[in-house]
């Protein structure tokens, strides 16, 4: 194994950090930001307009050049948990007021700081790959109840890549990272990308965590309940 590539929520992690504490604080803040900073988002809303017309549920009478419309779509995305790239540059600057005035700070399972720590020290790759922003991911490793770990983490990638749930997203990681896909290994909670990452030649492990969803036939993939199990 040359690289790990990891997913953050459920793998990292606990999922209710994600949906228990960052998305309420987007939410709660989503109004003011984008009201205090709409000229300044201009490329980041037509990028979601141009999402919201391929969105089947998105109300094709959204003034997209109304702030308090955008907002509260936003809002619905969140509500929805949509992987939308506009939403998640959006989440990501809100959340970086968030951790540089140290309201928030990432808990990570026990295990994860020591594993990547050795991962590191033998020289492997580290790789991030999660629907979060690119933005997100840093402060997330930047500001964890273990510290600052960003110095651990070789490269981030979020689905400006690509989907996670395609193939391709995990050959063109490959690509970027100059390794060959036999020699990443993937570790997510969800199947679907499992699967993608496998199709591309990955290998790959389901990450049993306390607060996941129970999966009683993980297919093809090795499941672990730690990091230490990969070693």
């Amino acid at each position: 194994m040359k690289a790990l590539l990891l997913d953050i929520e459920g793998t990292l992690a606990p999922l209710d950090f994600v949906h228990g504490t960052l998305f309420p604080y987007s939410a709660e803040r989503m109004a003011d930001f984008v009201a205090n900073n709409f000229n300044a988002l201009s490329v980041t809303i037509e990028l979601l307009a141009s999402e919201a017309r391929s969105d089947p549920d998105a109300d094709d009478r959204i003034d997209f050049g109304s702030p308090g419309e955008v907002a509260e779509y936003l809002n619905e995305l969140i509500a929805r948990d949509r992987k939308s790239t506009a939403l998640k540059e959006i989440q990501g600057r809100i959340w970086r007021s968030g951790f540089e005035n140290d309201e928030l700070t990432a808990p990570l399972f026990d295990d994860v700081p020591g594993a990547l720590a050795r991962s590191h020290g033998r020289g492997e790759l580290i790789a991030i790959f999660s629907s979060g922003s690119i933005l997100a991911q840093k402060l997330f490793f930047s500001h964890t109840t273990s510290g600052d770990l960003s110095g651990l983490v070789d490269a981030y990638f979020d689905t400006t890549t690509g989907p996670k749930r395609e193939p391709s997203s995990y050959i063109k990681i490959a690509e970027m990272l100059g390794i060959g896909p036999a020699d990443i290994f993937f570790i997510s909670d969800m199947l679907a990308e499992l699967d993608a990452a496998a199709a591309a030649g990955m290998r790959t492990a389901l990450a049993l965590r306390p607060g996941n969803a129970v999966i009683n036939d993980p297919g093809p993939h090795r499941c672990i309940g730690t990091l230490d199990d990969l070693e």
